[in-house]
């Protein structure tokens, strides 16, 4: 009979601890609770107050750039998709116009990103291909990544490779790219760097899980019919790197169809102010 009390009085002992201590963490989840959220709420207000605020200064600044001869990054795939862009025939875009004033429409805090495309429509030195005949070169394929969305030149991925190794880099990275521009990379620009003597030794890709799209026929086709973005040259003695005439109408043509305003499609966000 002891032994009963006892039992009873130990069990009720070990139920009175644990209702206490369940009680006690419901109401510290609930009060933590409450205070992120509340904490957090204050937070989302006043990120989404400075988002907001970046966004309307960025809208001024691409404003003021583009009345001073600045064009946006228009990524391959936007002009690509174009209903008009669709009819150009041998034609893959690689990147934007070449030897042009590009800016980046997003602002991160340190204002519009801007930079001066290369002969190819990519975020190089232009100068730079001029090397690639006397020293070993790296190129960097991506998306926004290796583009190096809303960071200035100096902070790109390419960029910081080439201060910590020493080697000459190059940026093939354009935003939104995929596989199919990444293969269309290599066909129509690597191989032929290669081809006409480029001193190539080191190709990284760098990609992301949004690379992992579907098969798309029309884009499956055009880059079958694509063509290089290099210029022939016979003159073995005198190599150079320079963009096919034949692309740059085409590419040019291609964000003329993109920024008309007589015949206005719908743009990305990004594009919006330039509209």
């Amino acid at each position: 009979m002891n032994r009963g009390i006892k039992f009873k009085y130990f069990l009720n002992i070990l139920i009175t601890i644990f209702s206490t201590y369940i009680g006690l963490l419901l109401s510290d989840l609930f009060i933590s609770n409450l205070i992120k959220n509340d904490f957090n709420s204050k937070i989302n207000y006043a990120t989404k107050k400075y988002v907001k605020k970046l966004r309307k200064n960025a809208m001024n600044e691409t404003i003021k750039l583009k009345q001073e001869g600045y064009l946006p990054v228009v990524n391959p795939n936007v002009l690509l998709k174009n209903h008009k862009n669709s009819r150009i025939k041998s034609w893959f875009p690689l990147a934007g116009k070449s030897n042009s004033k590009t800016y980046l429409s997003c602002d991160e805090g340190y204002g519009v990103v801007k930079y001066n495309s290369d002969r190819f429509g990519f975020r190089n030195n232009d100068e730079n291909w001029d090397k690639i005949f006397q020293e070993y070169s790296t190129l960097f394929i991506g998306d926004s990544f290796i583009h190096g969305y809303c960071v200035n030149s100096n902070n790109t991925i390419p960029k910081t490779y080439e201060k910590l190794s020493g080697k000459l880099a190059f940026n093939l990275g354009m935003g939104n790219n995929n596989p199919y521009n990444y293969i269309a990379t290599i066909k129509y620009l690597i191989e032929p760097l290669i081809k006409n003597g480029a001193m190539i030794n080191e190709i990284y890709l760098i990609f992301y899980t949004n690379d992992n799209i579907n098969i798309n026929s029309f884009t499956e086709n055009k880059l079958l019919e694509g063509s290089s973005l290099i210029k022939d040259s016979n003159d073995i003695n005198n190599l150079k790197i320079e963009i096919s005439n034949i692309y740059n109408q085409k590419i040019i043509s291609a964000i003329e169809n993109i920024i008309e305003t007589e015949n206005p499609s719908p743009l990305p966000s990004f594009l919006e102010p330039f509209s």
